[in-house]
């Protein structure tokens, strides 16, 4: 596990700070605890003594970039020869419940997994699969943000959160392609078949080239 990590360990460097001990250790939570994976139980269970405030500011404002782990990863699967032909796209969202407006892009919103709207931040979720190889991981993500929280009435919340004052209201399906073509390029493009599901449709593109996949 700690040698697959060092592959990614760069990625949560920065000129000032070196985040990575706390990726390992985050990590190491998600894969090995059967339930409450939460930051206090992960540091509890893993480094007795803390109370998971190291990984909460890790995971809420510390500068290391998820770009570029996701960048490691579709470089990865670029260079790969075993994924040059025969992988599948799959764009779908997940929620994340939340008890207050307060977070980014929290709102009523139906939550396809319950069947039912309550309160959640929704993510348009891209990953790659490859049967033949068993292979299946996470590619791209983009945090969906309703319309009404590019009012002005939201201006100020926006900017507590973070919310990038370039970003602009984008559907789930516009977030989905705006990730498939900023994929990695590649001379002559893959063969691979996309097929986008969820948002209450269906839809498959054979052979998409365009997007560099």
């Amino acid at each position: 596990m700690r040698g697959f990590f060092r592959h990614f360990r760069s990625c949560f460097k920065t000129r000032t700070r070196d985040s990575s001990a706390c990726a390992l250790r985050y990590w190491r939570g998600q894969l090995t605890l059967e339930d409450q994976r939460n930051f206090a139980n992960i540091e509890r269970r893993l480094e007795p003594g803390r109370d998971g405030q190291q990984l909460q500011q890790f995971m809420s404002d510390s500068p290391w970039s998820a770009r570029l782990v996701y960048e490691r990863i579709q470089h990865d699967i670029k260079e790969d020869a075993r994924f040059q032909h025969g992988g599948v796209l799959i764009v779908d969202e997940t929620a994340d419940a939340k008890a207050g407006e307060c977070s980014a892009g929290a709102a009523r919103q139906h939550n396809g997994r319950l069947g039912k709207v309550d309160l959640r931040q929704m993510a348009t979720c891209l990953s790659f699969v490859h049967p033949a190889n068993g292979v299946w991981t996470l590619v791209d993500d983009e945090l969906f943000l309703p319309e009404h929280w590019f009012s002005p009435e939201h201006a100020e919340l926006r900017q507590e959160v973070g919310v990038p004052a370039q970003r602009t209201f984008q559907t789930k399906p516009q977030l989905a392609l705006d990730m498939i073509q900023r994929g990695p390029s590649s001379e002559g493009g893959c063969a691979l078949s996309l097929w986008a599901c969820g948002f209450g449709r269906r839809i498959e593109m054979a052979n998409w080239r365009s997007c560099g996949w």
